[in-house]
């Protein structure tokens, strides 16, 4: 789950948080304008954040990797 302490680790020279909440957060970058969605699933192994990235606002999301935090 992402919380208020994780947020800060959202490097806010590059990019700007749109959307947050427990398990999702959006971000832009300031730099390309390319958005990135990042869904945490809860699961507690390695990995339970899945990434999804796309270049312009109207366009859809594609699966971009997995992580297991905001850093």
């Amino acid at each position: 789950m992402f919380d208020s302490e994780q947020l800060k680790w959202v490097d806010s020279v590059y990019f700007n948080i749109t959307m947050a909440d427990d398990t999702d957060v959006t971000i832009k970058s300031r730099n390309t304008g390319h958005y990135w969605y990042l869904h945490c699933t809860e699961d507690p192994t390695e990995g339970a954040c899945v990434i999804f990235h796309k270049h312009r606002f109207s366009h859809p999301y594609h699966k971009h990797g997995r992580g297991n935090s905001l850093r």
